[in-house]
Formats: C-alpha cells, sequence, structure tokens
C-alpha cells in the first residue's frame, strides 16, 4: 500500500502578515486554492507571495511559512526536487532565526521527512522524524496535538519499513489525542487513521483495515469535501483492503470513483498513476486480463506523458 504523505500546512504563522492588505489577501487566495486542491494555482500564488516578500523589509518572518506551503503545494503536483529545495530553505531560515529546538522548526523538519519518506528514503525519514519527535515532546509535551501528528508520521515511516510493533503504540497514542483537541490541520486525524488501517492491512487484518480506512475517507470527505484530491490514497487503500476481503465489487467501485478524481482534479499528480495501475493489477487478478491490460497501458502512458515515475506495491495482490 502506498505510503501516506502527511503535511501540516498552517502552523507557520507569517510574521505582520495582517498588517499589509495586499499580503493577506494574496495569502489567503493561495491558501484557499491548497484547500480546494488546486495545486497549480496554489503553487502560482504562493510562488508571487515568495517574491513580493523578497521585496519587504518584513520578508524574513514571513518566508518561512510561504516556503513550508509552497514545498506542500509542490509536492501534491508530484514535483518533489522542488519541494525538497523550499523544506531546506524554510528549516533554514527558521534555524537561523529561533535555533533547532522550537516547534516550527520540527514541524518543518517532519515535513521534509514525509516527503522523505513520499520517495523511499526510509532511513533518513525515521532519523529525522525521531528528531522532530523529540523536539515536539520537550516544547509542547506528549500529549499536544502537534506531537501527535509527528508520531503518527513516525508509525507510518516505521511500518514501511517492517517495525509494526512501535508503529501500533505510536498510533495508539496518536489517535486519541487527536481525537481529544482541535485539529492542527484539516486531515490530521484522517490522517493518522489511514496510517493505522495501513497497519492492519500490512498485519493481514484486513477487516480491521477495512473498517479503520473506511473511516478514514469518511474523515477525509467531511474535512476536504468528497471529490478533493488527497481522497486518492485513502480510497486506493480501502480498494486494496476491501479486495483482500474478497468484496470484489466493492473495490472496483472504489477504485473507480478513485480515478474519478483524478482524472478530474489532478492530472499531473503521481497518485493518479497509483490508482490507475493499482485498478489494473487488481483486475488481472480477478481475471480480466484484456480489461488490465488496456488500464496498464493507460496508467504506462499517463506516467510518461507526465514525467511521473511509475512504481505500484503489488504485493497488496499476491
Amino acid at each position: 500500500m502506498r505510503r501516506w504523505l502527511f503535511v501540516c500546512l498552517l502552523a507557520l504563522a507569517p510574521g505582520g502578515l495582517a498588517q499589509t492588505g495586499d499580503w493577506q489577501s494574496l495569502i489567503a487566495q493561495a491558501a484557499a486554492f491548497d484547500r480546494a486542491g488546486r495545486y497549480v494555482e496554489a503553487v502560482a500564488g504562493y510562488r508571487c507571495a515568495l517574491r513580493l516578500a523578497g521585496q519587504s523589509s518584513l520578508g524574513d518572518s514571513r518566508l518561512p511559512s510561504i516556503l513550508n506551503a509552497l514545498a506542500s503545494a509542490s509536492s501534491s503536483l508530484g514535483d518533489f526536487r522542488e519541494a525538497e529545495r523550499q523544506y531546506r530553505q524554510a528549516i533554514s531560515l527558521v534555524e537561523k532565526g529561533g535555533g533547532k529546538e522550537g516547534a516550527d522548526y520540527a514541524l518543518l523538519l517532519q515535513n521534509l521527512a514525509n516527503l522523505y519518506s513520499e520517495q523511499g528514503r526510509l532511513a533518513k525519514a525515521e532519523a529525522m522524524l525521531r528528531e522532530a519527535l523529540a523536539i515536539e515532546s520537550r516544547a509542547l509535551g506528549a500529549d499536544d496535538a502537534r506531537t501527535a501528528t509527528v508520531g503518527s508520521s513516525l508509525a507510518q515511516v516505521l511500518l514501511s519499513r517492517g517495525n509494526f510493533g512501535e508503529a501500533d503504540k505510536l498510533l495508539a497514542a496518536a489517535i486519541p489525542v487527536l481525537e481529544s483537541q482541535p485539529p492542527v490541520c484539516a486531515d490530521c486525524l484522517p490522517a493518522a487513521i489511514d496510517n493505522l488501517g495501513t497497519l492492519r492491512f500490512r498485519q493481514r487484518r484486513f477487516a480491521e483495515a477495512a473498517a479503520a480506512l473506511q473511516r478514514s475517507v469518511t474523515g477525509f470527505e467531511a474535512a476536504l469535501g468528497p471529490a478533493h484530491p488527497r481522497l486518492l490514497r485513502p480510497l486506493n487503500n480501502l480498494a486494496l483492503a476491501y479486495a483482500a476481503l474478497g468484496r470484489a465489487q466493492d473495490a472496483e467501485s472504489i477504485f473507480r470513483r478513485a480515478f474519478s478524481i483524478a482524472e478530474a482534479r489532478l492530472g499531473s499528480n503521481p497518485d493518479c498513476v497509483l490508482v490507475l495501475a493499482n485498478f489494473a493489477a487488481f483486475l488481472r487478478k480477478s481475471g480480466r486480463k484484456v480489461e488490465a491490460k488496456a488500464w496498464e497501458r493507460r496508467s504506462q502512458q499517463y506516467a510518461r506523458a507526465h514525467g511521473i515515475g511509475l512504481t505500484v506495491d503489488i504485493s497488496a495482490f499476491q
């Protein structure tokens, strides 16, 4: 199952933002595009804000938050190299301004680590997340929601590395905290529950996985709407769980729903290729080889057209 790219967007507050109407309007518009999953427009807006920040006497205080938001939107478009550069620039600015012990530094470290996780650089991601978790625990306490989001991110990396026991403990601690406090971001809790569902799937506890993943999808729908591109991975994961349970009709329905979102909203994102490839694998396992070949060709064409590397976790179908 595909790892979840977990990003906190709003915790870094641009210094002095409310003092300038043009800045407030520009950032608000870009953030609205971001929340709606319109990442191309969001990237353009954040880039404009970044240019203006360089011309302002208050620019340095705004730059880390703008870079954080820009990096998140870039990663959602699959532009991982640019996202890494932007996160590293933001980290450097925060480190110079306040050192390595603040919650803002830990947040950026977490987001960069999650980007590394997405790229399969798991050892590096784990080390960075452990550092971020230690900082957040000291700065905010173990029972703070932001600390819990780091724990969830670390759990996701650990389960990808086969360390199910520690991942389970981290999620058991994180999810009740996220349930009991105001959300750090709209989809923090659904993302943590998606990680739990993925863990149960990897443990071959498919009924529990499906229940958690359905709860995650419901949470994403409530937070972001029924057609938001961030639903692609939870829907993909839920379809895989249904397939593992022998619920072929339900799995196909979910795959087709995910593809309709991908096709309409997120043409250049690698998650679209993920859905296409996994649906093709599902059809092939179901004995529908002609249909599977057609979807495989479509997936490959899509990947080539958008310069997306095609990697699929076939273990779910073995």
